[in-house]
């Protein structure tokens, strides 16, 4: 999976530190049958310099019936 896209919406216009961000991130990439997500290989774009920066992806299936073709969401994240 690649993170294709991601911007950050700053809290405060004001520049200092603690400051939160609320990031909209959009995923693409490999898909499963096995729904396994391998977070070994999710990488980040639109790093500046040497920012360290991780994501800590929580996914969720669309629902808990058994088939293929079933979305699998990111529910919720960190970085």
């Amino acid at each position: 999976m690649t993170l294709t896209s991601m911007v950050g919406e700053f809290a405060s216009p004001n520049v200092g530190t603690n400051i939160s961000v609320t990031p909209s991130l959009t995923l693409g990439g490999i898909a499963t049958t096995e729904a396994t997500i391998d977070e070994n290989s999710l990488s980040l774009s639109g790093i500046i310099g040497s920012e360290d920066v991780e994501l800590n992806p929580v996914p969720s299936f669309g629902s808990n019936s058994v088939g293929v073709n079933k979305n699998v969401e990111l529910t919720n994240s960190s970085l």
